[in-house]
């Protein structure tokens, strides 16, 4: 794991930022399943043990208390959908997921940085 920490630091550093924040994203998407794996029963789906996994973890650090009420800002559903979205497709477009997510995503560079496409 540390090397692929390493990659992403070293993409960062010298502002290849789409390489950089494309690894880091695929790690980040991909350690819930890991770590879904690990945690789980035999004969869990890889869909529910990651999004269970997630909502048990990680969900609770994008709730926000708004005026008017709690917001969920990124569910396991909302980050699966991501996760099958950017590995299987290479995109961030979640709408024709199995698990699809109600949210536009989208990701951008430093703030000065050119998009080139």
């Amino acid at each position: 794991m540390e090397y692929l920490l390493h990659d992403v630091r070293a993409a960062l550093r010298g502002e290849a930022w789409y390489s950089g924040l494309a690894l880091a994203l695929a790690l980040a998407l991909t350690l819930p399943d890991i770590c879904g794996f690990v945690e789980s029963q035999p004969g869990t789906g890889s869909q529910a043990r990651y999004v269970s996994w997630f909502d048990r973890e990680i969900a609770p650090r994008y709730l926000v208390q708004l005026r008017a009420g709690p917001e969920q800002f990124l569910s396991g559903r909302d980050c699966y959908a991501l996760r099958c979205a950017f590995l299987h497709q290479g995109e961030f477009d979640v709408t024709d997921q199995r698990a699809p997510c109600p949210r536009t995503i989208s990701f951008r560079g430093p703030a000065g940085q050119h998009d080139d496409s």
